[in-house]
C-alpha cells in the first residue's frame, strides 16, 4: 500500500531543525537490545548456512539454500516525497515465513530523484543520483526512510524471520561511506568543487559546503557522519531486536581510527559483514579476515559474508566457491551468501550448511575438521583439529585443478600427520563411536590411521575419500602414518554418530 506521511522540511529554519535532530542522536542513550533466542543458545542461529543473493525467487526454493534476501530500492520505496510503498517488503517477509527460511533485508541505492530539489547532486552512481550526503537535509531524508523501514518490520507478523538489516551508509553506493571516485558513473566530481557537480538546488534552502557545526578534516567529518548512521541503527533497529550489519570494508580508507571500529562492532545488536571473499592480499583480505574471524569466533557477533562475484584468477569456479566457503566457515561466519549464478557450483554447500555457525559450540558441533591450506591470508582451515607436526609435511599450491586441489598437504613415506583434538570437542565424543573421513589424492601411497590394522590409499588418479567407521578414540589425537609412497591430503573430518 502507498502511504503518504508528513512532507519533509524545505526552508532554512527547518534545515537547522534537522541539524539539531541529527546532532542530538549522537548523545541519545540506546534502548534495551532484544537479543534473539538463537544467539544465546548452544546452536547456530536459524538459517545458518548458504544464502542465495541476487537471484530469482525460484532460487530460494533450492533445498541447499538456508536463508534468503530482501532488497528494496529507496527510489521505489519512496517514489514521491513522503509517499511510501512497502508492498514488496511485506510480500518477502511472508515468503520467508512460508519457506521457513529467514531473510536478510536492505534498502539500496539509488535514492529518489525528487531529493534533487533540496540537495546537490555530485554525479551519478549505479544508475541514480549521488547526492551530497553530508547535507543535513539529505541526512534527514535518509534517517526518515530508515525509521519507516524499521516501523514496518516491527509491525509485521513475520518479524521473527528477519536475520538483520544491512547498513548502506550513504544510500548511493554499497561499499564506502565517503566520497569515492571509483563509485561514480562517467564524469567524476571533485568533492569540494561544486563546478564539477551535476546540479545544485536553485531554491533558497541550499547551503554550499560541509556543515559548519562539524569542523575538521574529511576523516573527522566522515567518522562523525558514520556515528549518526550507527546511532540511527541503534535507535530504530537494534532496540526492536533487529540486528544491523556493518561492512568491514569501512575499516579502510577514511575510518582508520581503531577505537571507532571497536565501537562500531561492539554494539550489542551489531553484525559483522563483508561483501567480498577473496583468497589473495590484493583487496586487504588478511586484515578483513582477521577482523571477521575475531568477532565471529570470539566476539560473539553474528557474521554475514558474501562470496565474491569475481573469478579467482587461475582457478575453476568449483575451486572458487569451495575454498571460499571453507575460509568463511573457518572464520566462524554463520551466513554464507553466494550469488545465484554460482548456485550450480554446490559441491561445498552441504558441508557449509553442516558446519556454519558451530565454531562457538564444540560440545554440540556435528563434527571436527581440518583442511590443509596455507595462503597469504591464513593457514590451515577448520574446527577443533590442529596440525601439530607441521614440519613433517609440505603445503602444495595448485596441485590439481580439481575442487580440492588449490592447496594440499604432501607427506612422504615414513612421515606422519599428527592432529590434536580440541579438549572441549573431545569431551563430547569421549567413549562414543565416531567416523573419520579422510580426503586425499590417489597417488598410490599406502596410509594407516592410528595404528589400525587396516590401511587405505593404494589407488591412482583423482581425489578420493575414505571413511573409517565406528572408532572410539582413546586419546584427543589422530595420526595418519604414510607407509609407502607420497601422500597428498586435503581434509580430515571427525563425524559424530
Amino acid at each position: 500500500m502507498l502511504k503518504k506521511t508528513t512532507a519533509h522540511p524545505t526552508n532554512n529554519a527547518k534545515i537547522f531543525s534537522t541539524i539539531e535532530k541529527i546532532s542530538m542522536s549522537t548523545v541519545k542513550a540506546p534502548g534495551t537490545i532484544l537479543e534473539p533466542q538463537q544467539a544465546i543458545s548452544n546452536r547456530p542461529p536459524m538459517g545458518a548456512g548458504i544464502q542465495v543473493i541476487w537471484g530469482p525467487p525460484e532460487a530460494d526454493n533450492n533445498p541447499l539454500v538456508k536463508s534468503i534476501q530482501g532488497i528494496y530500492r529507496w527510489d521505489q520505496v519512496e517514489p514521491q516525497e513522503g509517499v511510501y510503498d512497502w508492498r514488496r517488503l511485506h510480500a518477502d517477509l511472508k515468503r520467508s515465513y512460508d519457506l521457513n527460511k529467514p531473510i536478510m533485508l536492505q534498502i539500496n541505492c539509488p535514492a529518489p530523484a525528487w531529493i534533487a530539489k533540496y540537495v546537490a547532486v555530485l554525479g551519478t552512481s549505479r544508475g541514480g543520483y549521488a547526492y551530497q550526503y553530508w547535507d543535513p537535509l539529505y541526512m534527514g531524508f535518509h534517517r526518515d526512510v530508515l525509521q519507516k523501514f524499521a516501523e514496518q518490520i516491527n509491525g509485521s507478523d513475520y518479524k521473527h524471520m528477519v536475520i538483520g538489516v544491512r547498513v548502506q551508509p550513504n544510500a548511493y553506493n554499497t561499499e564506502y561511506f565517503v566520497f569515492e571516485p571509483a563509485e561514480f558513473d562517467g564524469k567524476i566530481p571533485v568533492e569540494d568543487d561544486r563546478r564539477t557537480w551535476q546540479s545544485v538546488p536553485v531554491d533558497g534552502g541550499y547551503q554550499f559546503g560541509r556543515t559548519d557545526f562539524v569542523p575538521g578534516t574529511t576523516d573527522n567529518y566522515g567518522v562523525w557522519y558514520m556515528k549518526q548512521v550507527q546511532q540511527w541503527c541503534i535507535d530504530f533497529f537494534q532496540t526492536i531486536g533487529i540486528k544491523t550489519a556493518f561492512r568491514t570494508l569501512l575499516n579502510q580508507k577514511h575510518i582508520a581510527q581503531p577505537l571507532y571500529i571497536e565501537q562500531l562492532f561492539n554494539t550489542p545488536g551489531a553484525m559483522v559483514l563483508d561483501t567480498r571473499c577473496g583468497l589473495n592480499m590484493a583487496d586487504g583480505m588478511r586484515n578483513r579476515y582477521e577482523l571477521i574471524r575475531n568477532r565471529c569466533r570470539d566476539g560473539k557477533l553474528l557474521g554475514y559474508w558474501e562470496d565474491s562475484q569475481y573469478e579467482w584468477d587461475g582457478h575453476t569456479w568449483q575451486q572458487n566457491i569451495y575454498w571460499r566457503n571453507l575460509i568463511r566457515l573457518d572464520a566462524g561466519v554463520q551466513y554464507l551468501a553466494v550469488y545465484a549464478k554460482h548456485i550450480e557450483f554446490n559441491q561445498s554447500f552441504a558441508f557449509a550448511n553442516k558446519y556454519a555457525g558451530w565454531y562457538r559450540f564444540p560440545a554440540t558441533s556435528p563434527g571436527a575438521w581440518i583442511a590443509f591450506h596455507n595462503s597469504r591470508v591464513t593457514g590451515n582451515l577448520g574446527y577443533f583439529l590442529q596440525h601439530v607436526n607441521t614440519l613433517d609435511g609440505t603445503i602444495l599450491t595448485d596441485y590439481d585443478t580439481g575442487i580440492y586441489g588449490a592447496w594440499a598437504l604432501q607427506v612422504k613415506a615414513g612421515r606422519r600427520v599428527t592432529l590434536s583434538i580440541d579438549s572441549r570437542f573431545f569431551d563430547s565424543i569421549r567413549g562414543r563411536k565416531v567416523n573419520v573421513r579422510i580426503v586425499y589424492y590417489a597417488t598410490g601411497a599406502v596410509m594407516r590411521l592410528n595404528n589400525n590394522a587396516g590401511t587405505f590409499g593404494a589407488l591412482l588418479n583423482n581425489w578420493h575419500e575414505t571413511v573409517i567407521p565406528s572408532l572410539v578414540l582413546a586419546a584427543p589425537s589422530l595420526e595418519i602414518s604414510v607407509n609407502s609412497g607420497t601422500a597428498i591430503l586435503h581434509m580430515v573430518e571427525i563425524i559424530k554418530l
